[in-house]
């Protein structure tokens, strides 16, 4: 490992991260296919179902769809630079990803007790609910439709989200 690189390798989940500039020591988080640098920041790198996404609250990251190489934001054809209230999502089945805007306050709400989805799957979203409420299991859950959800949950009370999905997916809890 290289004394000069700070890494992560986020292997699932969701993480936030705020970091300070050290242009001598660049901090690096590795996630499946995708690898970002951070140039001062804080963001969000989320591991779903259906992909991953990398979501800025502040400053700006360099997302690169190839982990082994090395990002460098001044090469624009092998990495994605990536501002304040942007995100990237790549979704896994295709290797399509897709830039858009996000409120930076809506980066990593979990932090205060909010879940706060924008064109996810139904898997994505009972995937991030279960993990507040991991007691709760859906008899079904591959019967999900593939129905895009937009939504601002409450973390403090998980199991009603997880309901109102069972209802509108036509599932039943174990």
């Amino acid at each position: 490992m290289r004394d000069d690189l700070r890494r992560v390798h986020l292997l699932k989940g969701t993480a936030f991260f705020y970091i300070v500039r050290d242009e001598g020591k660049p901090f690096v988080v590795r996630h499946g296919k995708l690898s970002v640098r951070v140039v001062g920041t804080s963001f969000e790198v989320r591991s779903m179902i259906s992909g991953s996404s990398v979501s800025v609250r502040s400053g700006r990251v360099s997302v690169s769809r190839d982990p082994r190489k090395p990002i460098d934001v001044r090469e624009a054809h092998t990495s994605t630079l990536l501002r304040t209230g942007e995100q990237i999502r790549l979704v896994r089945a295709t290797g399509q990803s897709t830039k858009s805007n996000i409120a930076p306050t809506d980066v990593a709400p979990w932090r205060s007790g909010r879940l706060v989805v924008r064109d996810w799957t139904a898997k994505d979203v009972y995937q991030a609910l279960r993990s507040h409420y991991p007691g709760y299991d859906l008899n079904g859950t591959l019967g999900f439709s593939s129905t895009r959800l937009t939504g601002d949950y409450d973390l403090q009370n998980p199991e009603s989200a997880l309901r109102i999905l069972e209802a509108a997916q036509g599932l039943s809890k174990v």
